[in-house]
């Protein structure tokens, strides 16, 4: 807004220049306000689980233009697919879940964020459980280690209980923890 106005000076001192520049709305400002009232939600593109850093970015991105254009009151929030070489999660793959908790942490914080802990066929039901469990907890420490409160997580895990179950080509695919918006 700008604001313009030239006086006649006060007893003859000469004209006044009353000029001002004044910003009621900062744009960033009230974008952040407004996602920071949003609750967010599950993306709902049957099953779309996200593996890399650059498709999340992308996703949430469109995702938060819709809702600043829209009356909504909820902002949709990707799941993430976190792969697992064995034992642990590679550099990229952590990047992925910071980033997830950098998403979140724009919002109201009130949703769930739902870990889930898979693992292939190799080995025995006892191993695969206890490795789907420390993989879903790894996933879980980031998430707080980036600031996320823990009352805000809940953690499952399967063992390869629900091998097959989710479409994987391949054990490697198995090998994983998915985290969404419960």
């Amino acid at each position: 807004m700008y604001y313009s106005n030239n006086l006649d000076g006060f007893l003859g001192v000469g004209t006044v220049d009353d000029t001002m520049n004044v910003s009621l709305e900062n744009v960033a400002d009230s974008t952040f306000l407004r996602l920071s009232n949003a609750s967010a939600i599950a993306t709902n593109e049957g099953g779309l689980v996200i593996e890399d850093i650059k498709s999340l970015k992308e996703v949430f991105e469109a995702n938060k233009n819709a809702f600043l254009s829209s009356n909504s009151k909820v902002i949709e929030i990707p799941t993430i697919g976190v792969k697992f070489a064995m034992a642990s999660a590679d550099v990229s793959s952590i990047e992925l879940v910071k980033e997830y908790a950098n998403i979140f942490l724009q919002t109201d914080k009130s949703a769930t964020i739902l870990i889930e802990g898979y693992a292939c066929n190799i080995g025995d039901d006892n191993s695969n459980m206890l490795l789907s469990e420390n993989r879903a907890n790894t996933v879980k420490q980031i998430l707080i280690n980036n600031g996320i409160p823990e009352k805000n997580i809940e953690v499952k895990w399967y063992g390869e209980s629900k091998y097959n179950e989710l479409g994987y080509k391949n054990n490697e695919e198995h090998r994983r923890v998915n985290v969404s918006i419960k």
